[in-house]
């Protein structure tokens, strides 16, 4: 299960940027996946977060931190190209 977390967390945050559609679709079914509340399947992020001891809301919450985080680095970097 701890295998299955890391790579989730590491499909998307590897591919957030991903111009190719395979790497994309890696991305968004990883995000899918953490943000979602399913806990009848038992591979499910809330279910391997309560096995693992996890706190699911607050990996959630830095998850999307992280994302916002990166997406505001990219505008900034985008808009200093511009301007210059």
């Amino acid at each position: 299960m701890v295998a299955i977390l890391a790579d989730a967390v590491d499909c998307y945050q590897k591919n957030l940027m991903a111009r190719t559609s395979k790497r994309r679709r890696l991305f968004l079914e990883a995000e899918r996946w953490i943000l979602s509340d399913d806990s009848d399947w038992v591979f499910s992020f809330r279910n391997i977060c309560d096995v693992l001891g996890v706190d699911a809301s607050a990996l959630r919450s830095h998850t999307l931190q992280w994302k916002r985080h990166q997406l505001e680095g990219l505008v900034a970097s985008a808009q200093l190209g511009a301007a210059s």
